[in-house]
């Protein structure tokens, strides 16, 4: 289960997955809010118990800026304090009781709840006793309780409790989740894709950068620090979409700051658009400030980009320490604007990261994560 199908790697992962595992079981993926995914999956993806039919959304900027302003009481005042007072079971309790419908007419045998939705795993536990519930976390504790679901530490704690197994992204992360719950904790990474089709040549003064635009999570402020020192001829090309007030914060960061020839921003894109964007790149950067398992590193790595990015769990598993790209400690600016001035004056540092990537990914294939996944199922 997942909140919904949005532009994300955890998004995009669940996909992959729920897909690789069609071959051996019957897998559907039930969106709480619906909307329809914005990726493409093989999976069907329902909404209600009874209904397999996903609903068209409207992503544009305009409907956007709309909702904001129809909203912001609502966004600003009402939710934050709901947040507060009530649990997120109580707040979702009738999409709750829809999925326990859905569990109970399809006879489920088992469930995985991703992130927040670990939250329902008392009241599953309670109406569906024979069914096998695993949890899915995409992030490192602090992160995850303290950043991201700060509102709901207790309740994801007790729902944690309640798992058969709980499923994080690394070693570190299973070892440090292991201290909130008595359930069994595992890791089993994210896959990378296969080597593509579109290999950048290296050549290009392009810096590339796929991310959600979300200015604390993707550490966009300190994208604007790395911008603002750059070499004179080298640019960073954007690719991403986020909330009205993330997208209109970032663009305030750009012109504020006189970067509108260096920082090339780009909606959100997928597929073929998506693969010769990362070609047209030369390095790829990743300026977050926390990460589970970055999958946007692994899509760069089968493009053949060579890796800059801060040192965080997550990437530290990835590039093994520095062994297959380039880490910088985490928040230091100043050495990432120095690591990239060294790579924009070396082809053939370029050409070694980007061999280190094609290499990397063959650890971290689909088949692979499948089979680890269809073993505790």
């Amino acid at each position: 289960m997942v909140t919904e199908l949005r532009l994300g790697g955890r998004e995009r992962v669940v996909g992959s997955i729920a897909d690789s595992l069609l071959k051996e079981n019957d897998v559907e993926i039930f969106s709480m809010w619906k909307n329809r995914p914005f990726f493409s999956t093989k999976t069907n993806v329902i909404w209600k118990s009874e209904d397999t039919t996903m609903p068209i959304s409207i992503h544009s900027r305009d409907y956007k800026q709309l909702n904001h302003m129809i909203g912001a009481v609502k966004n600003n005042i009402i939710i934050p304090l709901a947040k507060k007072v009530f649990s997120y079971a109580l707040l979702q309790r009738l999409r709750l009781f829809d999925l326990i419908r859905y569990i109970d007419r399809k006879k489920v045998d088992t469930i995985v709840l991703t992130d927040l939705t670990i939250t329902f795993a008392p009241l599953i536990r309670k109406k569906c006793p024979s069914v096998r519930i695993i949890g899915w976390v995409h992030m490192e504790p602090i992160a995850f309780f303290e950043e991201q679901y700060k509102n709901y530490k207790k309740e994801l704690i007790r729902g944690m409790n309640e798992l058969n197994v709980l499923v994080t992204l690394t070693n570190k992360q299973a070892i440090s989740f292991s201290k909130y719950t008595s359930s069994n904790v595992i890791f089993i990474s994210n896959p990378m894709p296969n080597k593509s089709m579109y290999q950048s040549d290296l050549q290009k003064h392009i810096i590339t950068v796929v991310c959600r635009i979300d200015i604390v999570h993707k550490g966009l402020d300190r994208l604007i620090e790395v911008a603002k020192g750059l070499p004179s001829d080298w640019e960073i090309h954007i690719a991403g979409s986020g909330s009205y007030e993330n997208e209109t914060k970032f663009k305030e960061m750009i012109n504020e700051n006189k970067l509108n020839d260096k920082v090339i921003w780009r909606t959100a894109i997928d597929g073929t658009e998506l693969d010769k964007f990362y070609a047209e790149g030369s390095l790829f950067l990743m300026t977050s400030k926390f990460e589970g398992f970055p999958l946007t590193i692994g899509e760069a790595m089968s493009h053949g980009l060579p890796i800059i990015a801060f040192d965080i769990d997550g990437t530290r598993t990835i590039l093994n320490e520095g062994k297959y790209g380039c880490l910088i400690e985490n928040d230091n600016v100043s050495d990432m604007i120095n690591r990239i001035k060294l790579l924009s004056e070396s082809f053939e540092q370029r050409k070694k990261l980007s061999t280190l990537s094609l290499r990397r990914i063959k650890d971290f294939s689909i088949s692979e994560i499948g089979n680890k996944w269809n073993d505790i199922l």
